[in-house]
Order: C-alpha cells, then structure tokens, then sequence
C-alpha cells in the first residue's frame, strides 16, 4: 500500500505490486457529522488541539503521559484551548482514566474523550494534533493536520531496533517517509519531551511558515 513497498520483494519469487493505500479514498469518500461537538458538549471548537496516544495499553503507558504534560504547558499560554483526546476503543479507556485522574487538566471542560468513530471530525476541525507515530499521521495529512509526531520507546525496544534490527532511518513518520522531507516534525525514542513537544506546537499555533508547510 506504500509505493517503496514493492521494491523489498524484488529478489524475492513473490509478484507483488503497488496497488495505493485505500485510506485516501476512505478520506475522500467519508461523510462528516458536522453536529459531532455538540454530541460530546464541547462548546467551544474555535481551538481544539487533537491528541492521539495510540490504540494499545502499552503505547497509552508511554505517549499518553507526555502528551498531556505538553497540553499542560500548552494551556498554559493558550488559555482557549480545548484538548480531545481521541480512544481507539472501550478497553482504553480506564487505562486512560489512570493518567486524567491526576492531571491539571479538567476532563470534560478542558479536555475530553473522542471515540475513533468521530475521529475525522475531529481532525478536521483541530487546529493542531499530538500524535503516536503510525497510520494516524496519513490520516491526519490528508486533513491538512499540522501535527507533532511522537513515539516513545521501551528499553528493550530501542535495545532491538538499535543493534539487533540496525535500524538507521531517515525518518520514522510515514507521512515523513513518503515526503522524503520533514513535513511534521517527529520526536522518537529518547528525543520526546513534554517541552519538546510543546516547542514544535507553538510554530503551528500562528500563521508560521511551519504552519504553512
């Protein structure tokens, strides 16, 4: 479904082709609910700033905390914002509810939970996004989503990737990969940071050439 894809089977007897990735089309074929705010209360939808911690309890352990230290800081200086936080599915969401207990932002006035169903919607209409590294990032492109891509990882996975998998990528972000450019900046492995985060935010707040880009 990525068009480099096909070039990793070429010494292999497998036929394979690059036939394009579906999610475009499920973009542009897909029918907004533009009453979707009001479903969940959210009043005010002139600043809302999307977070995407990921759809598995250990993503939710490790990018779920930065993300909400960076909507703290955020806040901060940007008093109207309102932060959604999009749940991949029913299991998440007491996973979840462990990390919004104890932060200072308060749920359901300035911060609330998004199913996934509704998460075009949202993208949409976000001024900017925090998001998990994955398939999420095409999708929030494709809506034209400034967004900070972020992916914090275990010991033992940076142990693997780093001298087991050898892995030296130029980026990690597909919308990155498919670019062969940085179009959103990402903060992987030891590189994330609540500020670093909210560094990369505050160029999307105004009309940057960040922004722009």
């Amino acid at each position: 479904i990525y068009p480099f894809e096909k070039e990793y089977f070429k010494s292999s007897s497998l036929k394979v082709d690059y036939v394009g990735n579906p999610i475009k089309e499920i973009v542009l074929n897909y029918t907004y609910d533009e009453n979707w705010a009001k479903l969940f209360g959210i009043k005010d939808t002139s600043h809302l700033v999307a977070l995407f911690p990921g759809s598995r309890k250990g993503e939710i352990q490790l990018n779920l905390p930065l993300q909400l230290k960076a909507a703290a800081l955020y806040k901060k200086d940007h008093p109207k914002a309102t932060f959604i936080l999009s749940c991949a599915h029913d299991k998440i969401i007491p996973v979840m509810h462990n990390y919004l207990r104890d932060d200072t932002l308060t749920l359901n006035k300035d911060l609330f939970l998004l199913p996934k169903s509704y998460s075009y919607e949202l993208m949409k209409q976000c001024k900017l996004a925090i998001a998990k590294s994955g398939t999420v990032t095409l999708e929030l492109a494709l809506h034209k989503c400034p967004t900070v891509v972020i992916y914090k990882l275990t010991f033992f996975n940076r142990f693997v990737a780093k001298y087991l998998l050898r892995l030296k990528l130029p980026f990690y972000c597909i919308v990155n990969l498919l670019s062969q450019k940085m179009v959103f900046p990402e903060l992987i492995k030891k590189a994330v940071s609540p500020k670093k985060i909210y560094a990369y935010l505050k160029t999307f707040t105004s009309n940057t050439d960040e922004r722009k880009q």
